[in-house]
């Protein structure tokens, strides 16, 4: 049997979600601003109260952390 897009985006979405769980607060915040709210960096800077360039590096570690946790290609995060 075959497994529908939908399904597969759907269980991708509760993995992803469940990893993001791993993560502290900060990391989430992090990555919730970045990729799912879509803000430019500048931006995350400035929620974040930190350098353009330290809620750049905040981000890279956070993903880093993330990766362990998600089950599927690497190359998707």
């Amino acid at each position: 049997m075959v497994r529908s897009e939908a399904a597969q985006d759907v269980d991708e979405d509760i993995d992803l979600r469940r990893a993001l769980n791993h993560l502290s607060y900060d990391d989430r915040l992090a990555l919730v601003l970045r990729y799912y709210i879509d803000l430019p960096y500048e931006e995350v800077s400035a929620i974040l109260g930190v350098s353009e360039q330290a809620a750049r590096s905040r981000i890279q570690r956070a993903v880093r952390r993330l990766r362990p946790h998600v089950a599927g290609p690497k190359e998707l995060i």
